[in-house]
């Protein structure tokens, strides 16, 4: 590929890097922003919701503190006033102005006084709930004269209801507490439709209980907490909602308020980025163009006509060219200006080293063709691919005749297996081994000692096998001469030795004596036995002197040998005298109950050897 299209495709992939991080940045950042902004309208969203239902309760309570504070309720509750009911709850007209469906009276004894239900959309009487009777029966309407007006929500079976509780007192405020008014508004579709006519906003309410919401009130029951009441949802790109968890009068969670809104802000957020998007990939091609045009016209048409400068003086290989140095398409002094003055000096470095490659290669050319010994190298295959001619005068080939080949081409199989062989060994080792091969050269066999290393590439691996060998068949033969000759010479020391451990001397006609020196073992005992008795019999001895005074080991053992080799003397007929005994082994001969009768005994071989002499006067 050339300089240009690399250029071009680096700028392409750097402006299109770019442009995908501009792009990820400004999603980053602008639709982050946008969603922000997002997000907190529809927490406002939810908050104005929230505040106008909790308004509706405050409506409640100017009315029940207007009836609650009334001497009139006071004393009806009392039951002093049994015309209240008549005079101000006998038609709808109460129901509708105050714009409540329940109204109840209770005594201070939570005995239901009076209570009323009034459907306001259809404008008659209903049913009275019965679950909010359950409700009151359970102390609903308890309150003591200190406790202020109390609202807030019932879920009941009946609907969902708004409602509020106040203690019954006097016109000042002033108790005891008579008992309890307590008020309602059913929070139906209609009121739903008020409120969010009132606030622009698509309300919702859903009942924690309901087994059939839908997947985004789940998830949203399953997120909002009593410290997390707000949950932010959005539902598709086009709306977004929110939701919050509303409690009941006890101020346990029992409803979920959602609030629908169309998703304006997020749209405006990502028509912004796309505009942004063509904007920023405008620009960049833009600038794309530019670099590459300012690049080919100061850099790439320099670099191209020094290219084809440093080509020719490549295929010459003439290291004494030089490149002009000078200015450059009317740009200064710069790198490429530089770069030619350091090609020149590389070039000059070259010119150098090649007169140098030349001088060495030919001294080394000479060392192979002089050196006496083997010197060759083959690849991993096992071709040669270096031999000196010493090699090939051995092999009687001609200059350059083992090239190329393998030792299977030239020596017998299984030598040529032997030295694959340790060729894998020492490059399996990475390191230099020595071997010796036996090679026929011109009838006669040599031995050879094989030098072995590898010849490792700039990265540390093997990719040939190198070698220095010498004949060493002289040596070898000399080694196995003076071998021969070590091993005769320790055989003669060795039958010296013999003699010496077991000396049989001759002291007078038929007389011979046998001094016993060092330790005392079996092997020992064969070598007296194999002297003293063969010259028993040469010497036709009579008497024959064992002296042990210089025995060194005294044991049990050593005591039963020189009783046997006593009794295989006097098998041949002969009077041993035992000289030397030491008190230890007299005491040894004693514990062994040896049989002593026949052999005779003195304390020094000087006795023995006069005794003996007597005898032989007699």
């Amino acid at each position: 590929m050339s300089l240009r299209y690399t250029i071009l495709l680096i700028t392409t992939f750097t402006s299109l890097l770019l442009l995908l991080g501009l792009h990820t940045l400004a999603q980053e950042i602008v639709m982050n922003g946008f969603v922000q902004i997002e997000q907190q309208q529809v927490k406002q969203n939810i908050h104005r919701a929230s505040a106008a239902l909790a308004l509706e309760h405050v409506q409640f309570k100017n009315p029940m503190r207007d009836w609650a504070s009334w001497n009139e309720t006071y004393a009806f509750a009392q039951g002093k006033n049994p015309t209240f009911v008549q005079e101000n709850l006998a038609d709808t007209t109460t129901f509708t102005n105050l714009h409540l469906n329940l109204i109840v009276f209770t005594d201070k004894a939570n005995k239901i006084l009076f209570k009323g239900a009034f459907d306001l959309d259809k404008n008659k009487e209903i049913p009275f709930p019965k679950s909010l009777l359950t409700q009151i029966q359970k102390g609903l309407g308890v309150l003591t004269e200190t406790q202020p007006i109390q609202t807030g929500i019932l879920v009941l079976p009946e609907g969902i209801l708004l409602v509020g509780v106040a203690p019954i007192l006097t016109n000042e405020g002033q108790g005891p507490k008579a008992g309890a008014m307590i008020v309602g508004r059913f929070l139906d579709p209609s009121m739903l439709l008020s409120l969010s006519a009132r606030t622009e906003l698509s309300l919702s309410l859903f009942r924690l209980t309901d087994s059939h919401l839908p997947a985004d009130l789940q998830t949203a029951c399953s997120t909002l907490t009593s410290t997390s009441p707000l949950f932010l949802l959005p539902l598709n790109e086009q709306k977004i909602a929110g939701y919050t968890l509303l409690t009941d009068l006890y101020d346990q969670p029992a409803l979920i308020l959602k609030v629908d809104l169309p998703r304006t802000i997020f749209q405006q957020g990502k028509q912004t980025l796309f505009y942004t998007f063509w904007a920023f990939l405008v620009i960049t091609l833009a600038l794309c163009l530019v670099n590459l045009w300012l690049l080919d016209w100061l850099i790439l048409t320099n670099l191209v006509a020094l290219s084809q400068q440093v080509s020719k003086i490549g295929q010459k290989g003439d290291f004494t060219t030089r490149l002009p140095v000078s200015q450059i398409l009317f740009v200064p002094q710069n790198e490429l200006t530089n770069l030619r003055q350091d090609i020149n000096e590389m070039l000059a470095a070259l010119e150098q080293s090649s007169a140098s490659l030349v001088q060495l290669e030919t001294l080394l050319q000479t060392l192979l063709a002089n050196a006496p010994m083997v010197i060759y190298a083959k690849d991993l295959e096992g071709c040669y691919i270096l031999a000196n001619r010493h090699c090939e005068k051995i092999l009687n080939l001609p200059p350059g005749g083992l090239l190329g080949k393998t030792d299977y081409d030239i020596f017998p199989r299984a030598l040529a297996d032997s030295i694959h062989e340790t060729d894998q060994q020492m490059l399996l080792a990475n390191k230099v081994l020595e071997v010796e091969d036996a090679i026929t050269v011109k009838g006669e066999e040599r031995i050879y000692l094989n030098t072995k290393f590898p010849l490792l590439n700039a990265t540390g691996q093997p990719y040939a096998v190198a070698a220095f060998a010498i004949d060493v068949t002289v040596v070898k033969k000399a080694a196995k001469e003076q071998a021969d000759f070590q091993q005769r010479v320790i055989e003669a020391q060795k039958a010296t030795l013999q003699e010496l451990a077991a000396p049989l001397l001759p002291l007078m006609d038929k007389v011979l004596a046998m001094p016993l020196l060092g330790d005392f073992d079996a092997q020992r005992a064969q070598a007296i036995l194999a002297t003293l008795l063969p010259g028993v019999v040469q010497h036709r001895a009579k008497v024959v002197i064992l002296d042990v005074t210089g025995v060194r080991q005294i044991e049990p053992q050593v005591a039963q040998t020189l009783l046997q080799i006593t009794q295989a003397v006097r098998l041949l007929g002969s009077q041993v005298v035992l000289t030397g005994i030491s008190p230890t082994l007299a005491q040894i001969l004693v514990q062994l109950g040896a049989d002593l009768s026949g052999i005779v005994t003195q304390n020094t071989l000087q006795s023995g050897v006069e005794a003996v002499m007597k005898r032989t006067k007699k």
